[in-house]
């Protein structure tokens, strides 16, 4: 056979290979893409048959060799089309899986809203009042104890391979992993906004874990107020020693916030904080349940407290009448805006 017709049947060979080895790997981003590899390789079939039958002194093993590529071509195609219907098939049986837990999970939910979903307010607090954040990040829903810890298993490894996510997202998110109000409420300056205050603490987690400085309380307050306080010498030590992240406290604004100083304790009036509260039952429904309360600091005494429930599944997915007046730009509840609206004293 001439050598140019063997050039073109090793070409076609590689590119059939190509598409195949795409296909096998990542057969959702083949698409247009695969489509043309198979133009690029019937053609060059063509081709390399045309070749081989202008070798006149072989057109018989040139009929013989188109015949025989076209077979392979055939094979090839078929085994592609193979692979393109068992990725669709098996994407098709983790989304209706997925979509049959999400159905059960917000059935169950709006039962729960129905049933269980609670806000409990003994009495208001006053515009201004301190507010300490206690909201410790790492937390895990209670379920976790009782569930062992795993590894992803090697059907969510391959799903995640093939299709870029999996069902369940990972091991740990249906029992192990907290609610996110958690993290959503963890926002000292809107609280303040909220509360009507110019005085509120936190904790930094914002540290390396390890180090001292992890979770230390954090007080934000303007330069009056730290006045007000007689503790402005904490505040102007601090600037001394870190001008570059908090400024010359002679700059600071008399009325606006400046910027966070660590206190040694916090002295605020009241303790908010979040915690996950979920049932095996609430998880196994792929439902967290999240308790947001306002104690008193000296007293401990429960001052209001709401009682709510979100699917796992579902980001924007919350009790109905939690959803009703405090929605977000984005359809998501603002959490911070339906609790404090309600507690503080206009």
């Amino acid at each position: 056979m001439h050598k140019s017709t063997i050039i073109r049947i090793s070409a076609t060979l590689a590119i059939f290979s190509l598409h195949g080895t795409c296909a096998a790997m990542a057969p959702d981003y083949v698409g247009i893409g695969g489509l043309f590899l198979i133009a690029a390789g019937v053609i060059g079939l063509i081709f390399a048959a045309i070749g081989a039958a202008l070798d006149y002194k072989r057109i018989r093993g040139g009929i013989i060799g188109f015949g025989v590529f076209v077979g392979i071509a055939a094979i090839v195609i078929q085994s592609l089309m193979r692979q393109s219907a068992e990725f669709h098939e098996d994407l098709k049986e983790m989304d209706a899986e997925k979509q049959a837990a999400l159905t059960r999970s917000l059935e169950a939910l709006n039962t729960r809203c129905l049933n269980e979903e609670k806000f409990t307010l003994v009495r208001k607090i006053d515009a201004g009042s301190k507010i300490f954040l206690d909201l410790p990040p790492g937390q895990k829903s209670p379920t976790a104890d009782s569930t062992p810890l795993t590894p992803d298993s090697e059907k969510m490894k391959n799903q995640r391979r093939r299709f870029g996510y999996s069902f369940p997202p990972s091991s740990t998110y249906q029992y192990h992993d907290p609610i996110a109000w958690i993290e959503t409420a963890n926002q000292p300056k809107v609280v303040a906004s909220l509360a009507k205050t110019d005085f509120i603490e936190y904790r930094n987690w914002g540290f390396i874990p390890q180090s001292a400085e992890y979770g230390r309380i954090e007080r934000l307050a303007p330069k009056q107020r730290w006045l007000k306080e007689g503790l402005e010498d904490l505040a102007i030590a601090h600037s001394k020693k870190y001008p570059s992240s908090s400024g010359h406290h002679e700059e600071w604004p008399d009325e606006d916030f400046a910027f966070p100083i660590p206190v040694p304790q916090h002295k605020s009036t009241y303790i908010f904080t979040v915690e996950d509260i979920s049932t095996m039952e609430d998880r196994s429904l792929w439902i967290a349940r999240g308790r947001i309360r306002l104690t008193n600091a000296a007293t401990s005494e429960i001052l209001a407290e709401y009682i709510g429930f979100k699917s796992l599944l579902k980001s924007k997915a919350e009790c109905p009448s939690a959803l009703k007046d405090s929605v977000m730009y984005d359809g998501s509840w603002d959490l911070l805006k339906y609790f404090f609206s309600r507690i503080v004293e206009e």
